[in-house]
This record gives structure tokens, C-alpha cells and sequence, in this order.
């Protein structure tokens, strides 16, 4: 009875913020269809200078587009030639237009060979024409008679939301585990491939490597996925910051975004929440009070005045806390912040390995909840490795489903041992940027008011769905005096997406 009432006064309190953000959205008239849970943007920053990648899923189908030389690369399995249309579109820029009913099936592999050449190798029997004029966008017409028959327009990736599906890599380096009964280091390995170690996850075992460049980077892919003594080889993805358009500023916005919730004092069996984000600047002494010391495995946090993503998700995360304690109570837990986007990459990436080397970070300070507001259409054996081995340990993750209207995978959101969390509006449905794909376990409000340096920021986005839910999470332990994961068990029958019972 006890946990029936307590879900009513979320959900009406839940109900009451979505009326506020509402009135709040028709105020400032503007579109706030939100960033992903860290969306890219249009144009990708590619993993080799001027090459922009587009990797199917779960086709495993690659795109690489080398504008400077307009030069294409390909690694397509054999499917229908509209399928990956779209992918060559993204990739290039080009706009592309077909004979109605031209969809041979096609499949072919290549490196770096002209636009010409390689569209021949791509198109299979298929007639085309590539219109490059010295000014405006390229078309490119694939017809079976005349090129005028070429009348049907490709859909860019994805539609309007196509950067969701840009997958990037850090171009010279690779992530690799040896089997447990190897006969060869990891050193003697490195050596051997002429790449340097350049950091390993405790425990797992998983080591990141670094070579000259791309081209040996993608020589000794291939060599390690044959070698008997390497457990797994992959990528070292990366994400991508949020989109400006997650954080938005509202003018003469009044009330919203305060906290009244004090920290309560904690004994030996703490609860941390690590916050794996960018660093996090101060929202103010209410706020502030529940912060551990900050980590980085980045380096030193730049500095500067700017609402970042990663205190937007502090916000999130102790007001979530706070519909579920009640105002005014006590929270027995603190935020863990942990900084994984590095400033010298100009586009502010997190690479996977920072991901991860951060989240183990703090866990190894204690934290038993891990909030990943960040997601990447790609999966990684490494990651869903590390999921599972600390999920089995009692740490509980949640992560963002992504803001593309899809029923897409998104990881790390989509593997097993992670809750995966998406944006609803304030009538219960999806909101209309979010992932209602399968995976998906929870549903929670998509958009917040965040407090910062005498303003107020409409936070939208599954990155905000997310950190309200671990607050939640964080506030139901405490109250069950459970484990983590009895708390998302909960979460997930309480609040369960509107596509499920």
C-alpha cells in the first residue's frame, strides 16, 4: 500500500513539472525537440582528417567519405542497394535520386579509391551520373535507362535526425583483450604491431593501444581479429558532447529548479551516485553539498562559466531525488562526479575507453550507481563486458535511450545488464525525440529547470530522463534500505515505457 501511494505523489508531482515546462516551452516559442543523450552534430568530426563514417546497424555495413580527395571508402555486406543509399548520402552530402524500382542487391569492400571508380565498384550494374557543380551541392542519379528517370529522392540517414547514426572512432587506436591462457603479453603483443599501451581497465584486462596511424591501425585489425591469442579487438568509439539545443536558456522564467533537500550525515555504507559526464561547475551551496571531490581521467578541468552537461545532470539527479524523498527531507547519498570529455579534442568527445576507465574510477570510490547520460548507436563488446562484470558485483547503471524517434538499439543503453531509460511528455506517451526501441525499460519526464548563475535552463533531453532516474534510484535504496538494484527493479515496474503494459 505503502509503495502505491508513494508512486502517486511521483507521479504527481512528476505531472506538475511537465505543466511547468510546458507553459515555460510556449513562453519562448521555440522548437526544443531536445539533443540526444550527447547528440552529434550535422557534420561529423570524421576519424581521419576530412572523412566523414557512417556504420549501419547491425549490418555492420561502413561509408567513409575523404571530402579533401573525394575519394570513397566501403565495407558493405551484401544488402538491397536502398539501404544503404541513405548511408552514402550522409556520408558524402550529396543529394541522391534513383529510377523508381531500382534496388539491386549490392555488397562490395574497398579502399580509397575516386568518387568514379569507387561508385562503379558500389552501384554493381546500375547506371549513374555525378553532378559536381563548382558551387552548391552535388547530385548523384542512378538510373537503369535515361539519367531524366532518376526522379525519386534518397532520404538522408535517419531523416531529420540522420547525426544520430554517425558512428566515430579514434582513428589510430584500437581496444584489445588476450585470451586468459595466452602465451603472449600484451607487451611482446604491442612490440610486435609497432603500437605503444597506452592505458589498461584494471581487472579486465582490456588495454588500449595506439599506433602511428589509421592505415597500420586498420592493417592490425585485421591481423588481431585472426590472432588465437586475442580474446576480442575493437574500436575506441567516441561520443559526441550534447547538442546546444539540450540546454536552453528561459527568459523571466519564475519558480522551478530549487532544491530544499539536505544531506543527510552517511555512515560506512554510503550510497554514491557516479556521475560520468563532463565536469560540473557550481549550481550553488544546496546543490553543491552533495558533491564528492570531482575526478577527471581526462585531465584538469579547463575552467570557465558555461552550464555544462554534467552539471545540468546534477540537477537532474537530486531533483529526481527529491519528488521521490518529498521536499525538505534528508537524502542519504552523494554525487560522485567524474569528468570523461576531453577539452583538447576540439569537438569535446569522450572516447570509450574514458568511459569506462572513468565509471571503474568510481566504483572503485564506491559508487554502486552509475548514470550515463550519453549514448552511441555502436555497441563494444568491452563495454557490455564491463556492464556485466560490475553489474554482478551489485553496481546498477542506468543509461540514455537517445533522442532519435526510432526503435534503434542505443548503447550502452540496449546491453542486458544496463536500465535503459527514455523521455516521456507530460501525457504519459513518448516525447517526440525519444527512442522507444525494445530495450527500453523506463519512462521518465524528459525536461527540467536547472538554476545556474542567477538564470534558469530548460534541460530536454533522455540525458535529463536519465539522471531523474537515478536520483530515484538513489532515493528508493535509501528508503528500502535495499541494494540498488531491488530499486530498479521498482523503477522499472513503477514507470515502465508507454509501449509496455
Amino acid at each position: 500500500y505503502l509503495s502505491g501511494v508513494v508512486n502517486l505523489v511521483i507521479r504527481l508531482v512528476l505531472s506538475w513539472l511537465f505543466g511547468l515546462a510546458a507553459l515555460l516551452l510556449a513562453a519562448e516559442s521555440e522548437s526544443l525537440v531536445g539533443g540526444a543523450s550527447h547528440p552529434a552534430p550535422t557534420q561529423t568530426n570524421p576519424p581521419t582528417p576530412g572523412a566523414n563514417t557512417i556504420t549501419t546497424h547491425p549490418a555492420a555495413a561502413e561509408i567513409i567519405w575523404h571530402a579533401e580527395k573525394e575519394m570513397l571508402e566501403a565495407r558493405i555486406p551484401k544488402q538491397n542497394l536502398s539501404a544503404v543509399l541513405p548511408r552514402l548520402a550522409q556520408a558524402t552530402g550529396w543529394r541522391i535520386f534513383v529510377e523508381p524500382g531500382t534496388d539491386p542487391v549490392v555488397g562490395t569492400t574497398f579502399r580509397s579509391l575516386p568518387a568514379p571508380e569507387a561508385l562503379e565498384r558500389l552501384l554493381g550494374n546500375q547506371s549513374f551520373a555525378l553532378q559536381t557543380p563548382p558551387n552548391g551541392q552535388s547530385r548523384l542519379l542512378i538510373y537503369r535507362t535515361t539519367a531524366s528517370g532518376a526522379t525519386e529522392e534518397v532520404p538522408v540517414a535517419g531523416g531529420e535526425s540522420a547525426e544520430h547514426t554517425l558512428v566515430e572512432r579514434v582513428g589510430n587506436e584500437l581496444l584489445v583483450k588476450l585470451q586468459p591462457d595466452s602465451k603472449t603479453t600484451i607487451e611482446e603483443l604491442a612490440a610486435k604491431l609497432g603500437a605503444k599501451i597506452v592505458g589498461k581497465i584494471e581487472g579486465l584486462d582490456i588495454y588500449r593501444l595506439r599506433f602511428p596511424d589509421q592505415e597500420s591501425t586498420d592493417a592490425n585489425r585485421l591481423q588481431l581479429k585472426t590472432n588465437p591469442e586475442v580474446a576480442a579487438v575493437g574500436d575506441n568509439l567516441l561520443f559526441r558532447g550534447p547538442n546546444p539545443g539540450e540546454v536552453v536558456a528561459v527568459n523571466g522564467a519564475a519558480g522551478g529548479g530549487g532544491l530544499s533537500l539536505t544531506p543527510a550525515k552517511l555512515d560506512q555504507s554510503k550510497l554514491i551516485i557516479g556521475l560520468i559526464d563532463t565536469p560540473v561547475r557550481s549550481l550553488g551551496p544546496e546543490f553543491d553539498r552533495f558533491l564528492l571531490p570531482a575526478q577527471s581521467v581526462v585531465g584538469a578541468d579547463p575552467g570557465g562559466t558555461d552550464l555544462t552537461h554534467g552539471t545540468a545532470m546534477l540537477a537532474d539527479i537530486l531533483h529526481g531525488a527529491q519528488v521521490t524523498l518529498g521536499a525538505g527531507q534528508e537524502a542519504a547519498f552523494r554525487v560522485l562526479p567524474v569528468n570523461v570529455y576531453d577539452s583538447s579534442d576540439p569537438q569535446g568527445r569522450a572516447s570509450l575507453f574514458d568511459v569506462l576507465r572513468g565509471s571503474q574510477v568510481a566504483i572503485q570510490q564506491g559508487a554502486s550507481i552509475i548514470n550515463w547520460s550519453l549514448g552511441s548507436s555502436e555497441g563494444s563488446p568491452f563495454a557490455e563486458q564491463f556492464t556485466k562484470y560490475y553489474s554482478d558485483q551489485g553496481v546498477a547503471f542506468l543509461a540514455a535511450a537517445g533522442n532519435q524517434p526510432t526503435t534503434a538499439n542505443t548503447y550502452p543503453a540496449a546491453y542486458t545488464s544496463v536500465t535503459a531509460i527514455t523521455a516521456i511528455n507530460r501525457d504519459g506517451n513518448f516525447a517526440s525525440y525519444a527512442n522507444r526501441g525494445s530495450f527500453v525499460d523506463v519512462g521518465l519526464p524528459g525536461s527540467d529547470l536547472v538554476p545556474y548563475n542567477n538564470a534558469r535552463y530548460l534541460i530536454t533531453g533522455t540525458s535529463t530522463a536519465t539522471a531523474f532516474g537515478s536520483g530515484m534510484v538513489a532515493a528508493r535504496t535509501q528508503m528500502s534500505g535495499g541494494k540498488p538494484a531491488e530499486a530498479v527493479a521498482g523503477l522499472i515496474r513503477s514507470f515502465p515505457p508507454p509501449a509496455k503494459p
